[in-house]
């Protein structure tokens, strides 16, 4: 997973920051090319980062559009980390070249603007895939399970088979959407692999049994972290993050965003050592 920038309490993924800087960087650019040409082009610049922003978003919720259609309102929670890069990235080209197409004067500063942010998000996002923190061992936290009568356990003491520590919230769209995979999970692999899936929501804690019992999440106990240990444990700003601990409860991956925990492609994550 990125690591994050801390300012007090405030907790900014470096991916949006790659994300903000690319852009600042590549209006400067279009910006400095278009006074040399004797045009304005600030207005276009941020229209051009609105659009991608807005498609951004609208491809996310568009793609969990059943968990939002349950909870219209929930769009508006940019809580969940709830952006398409990718669809971004191309709604703001294709603004760029509808620009490019009605004005001459824009095009090179509007391209040189375009291209270097681009290539800065590309080769940020890169270099954050490659440069992963991993935690070393299972956290020493104990956190309340419902299903052991709130009573403390701590992580550490899963120690002995791999663990799926899964990350979550019910206001969390990608979160709620995975839910029936990782209770798939959790039933087809009982005995060989550990999923807990600890709630980020805010007290009352008993909302979390009643959220995954009408969901059918039968094999997913209902633990939380009241006072989110977790979330600053593993410097998390998106949701849902499961992390993977083998046998030895040492770190093998994280995973950020929703996922289907019922493929082919995560058995082939859990071979992993």
């Amino acid at each position: 997973m990125p690591p994050s920038l801390h300012l007090g309490p405030l907790a900014l993924s470096t991916s949006y920051l790659v994300t903000l800087a690319a852009f600042f960087v590549g209006s400067a650019v279009a910006a400095w090319l278009a006074k040399r040409a004797g045009v304005d082009l600030s207005k276009h610049t941020w229209r051009i980062g609105a659009v991608a922003l807005l498609v951004a978003r609208l491809a996310f919720v568009w793609r969990y559009r059943a968990v939002y259609a349950e909870a219209p309102w929930d769009v508006l929670n940019i809580r969940d980390g709830g952006w398409d890069a990718q669809a971004g990235l191309v709604a703001a080209w294709v603004y760029a070249l509808v620009l490019m197409h009605k004005q001459v004067l824009w095009r090179k500063a509007v391209l040189a603007g375009m291209v270097v942010a681009s290539a800065l998000w590309a080769g940020g996002t890169l270099a954050l895939m490659g440069n992963t923190q991993q935690a070393p061992a299972l956290p020493a936290i104990s956190l309340p399970s419902l299903s052991a009568g709130m009573q403390p356990v701590s992580l550490a003491s899963f120690k002995g088979k791999p663990v799926l520590i899964n990350l979550w919230a019910t206001w969390c769209a990608p979160c709620v959407a995975e839910l029936p995979t990782l209770n798939q999970l959790a039933k087809d692999r009982d005995g060989s692999l550990k999923v807990l899936t600890i709630s980020q929501d805010m007290p009352p804690a008993d909302k979390v049994a009643g959220f995954l019992k009408a969901r059918g999440a039968d094999r997913l106990e209902p633990w939380i972290d009241p006072d989110g240990e977790l979330t600053v444990q593993y410097k998390v700003t998106v949701l849902p993050t499961t992390i993977y601990y083998n046998a030895d409860g040492r770190e093998v991956w994280r995973y950020v965003g929703g996922h289907d925990w019922s493929n082919a492609e995560t058995a082939k994550m859990l071979e992993e050592k």
